[in-house]
């Protein structure tokens, strides 16, 4: 990997992790502002306005690098129906998305334990077979404290691997709720860091 690569590649993590700041940040605004606890409210509300400006600063700085010229000229970009896609870096699921707004990627991240947690939740209240809307899953691992972003991006992992199905309004339905959890942990461990295969 060459120097240019290399900062590039910098680049784009350490965008992807002020993204990943943001919406943590703004989740906790969001909270503050439902218990009226209107200066948490406002300091979150700022916070995100300066995330939001370094970030554009970061992007701006990214499609004037020599690596972005490169990528985009070499015919190597990739689909829009190559996403969203899913690999794991060490105890985090890593989800790769497609932004149509900004046409761009995103990247998202949720640890094992965040994982555990709503695959957990989804298993205790879609046992019986009935489809499980993401509201009630929200709901249910509410103590976890858990991003309604990461929440989305697990069942997106789940369906992905096949484990759930969406079932339009009705929700997302286990396909054998008896072996979820054992067949998502087989799953966990045959993901891969792409760039290191």
């Amino acid at each position: 990997m060459n120097m240019a690569t290399k900062q590039f590649r910098r680049l784009e993590e350490t965008r992807a992790g002020l993204d990943r700041f943001e919406k943590e940040i703004h989740a906790t605004g969001t909270e503050a502002f439902a218990e009226r606890d209107f200066d948490t409210a406002r300091k979150c509300q700022a916070a995100c306005a300066a995330l939001g400006a370094a970030m554009s600063a970061l992007d701006s700085i990214k499609d004037a690098s020599p690596r972005a010229a490169v990528w985009q000229r070499s015919g190597t970009r990739r689909s829009k129906r190559d996403y969203p896609r899913f690999h794991r870096e060490d105890d985090e699921l890593v989800r790769v998305g497609w932004s149509k707004s900004k046409n761009q990627e995103y990247v998202q991240r949720g640890s094992r334990q965040v994982i555990d947690s709503i695959v957990r939740g989804l298993s205790s209240i879609g046992s019986n077979g009935k489809p499980v809307t993401t509201d009630k899953l929200i709901e249910v691992t509410e103590s976890d404290h858990i991003p309604s972003y990461q929440i989305y991006m697990c069942l997106g992992w789940l369906e992905k691997e096949g484990l759930v199905a969406k079932k339009g309004r009705e929700g997302w339905q286990i396909r054998e709720p008896v072996r979820l959890l054992h067949a998502m942990d087989q799953r966990w461990h045959k993901l891969q860091n792409p760039d290191a295969r």
